[in-house]
């Protein structure tokens, strides 16, 4: 990570398509910006809400404190 190339295995090898995996990540870099490269989405943790107001604007990513607030679709 963030190398698209290491997202583009796992969809390879899964016999998936990019836009249906989701990528949980707390490194905004290596997680987010990785997975988005790629064409997966991506739940950005913030445990201890450190990234309040400095993350990047991107409104497809939504920003969770707690794997506790993941529900399937």
């Amino acid at each position: 990570k963030p190398q698209v190339a290491i997202f583009d295995h796992v969809t390879t090898k899964l016999k998936v398509e990019p836009h249906d995996v989701t990528h949980i990540g707390d490194s905004w870099n290596a997680d987010v910006e990785g997975a988005l490269g790629a064409g997966w989405t991506a739940l950005f943790l913030d445990r201890h809400r450190t990234s309040r107001g400095r993350l990047p604007v991107q409104n497809s990513v939504q920003v969770i404190q707690s794997l506790k607030e993941i529900r399937p679709t």
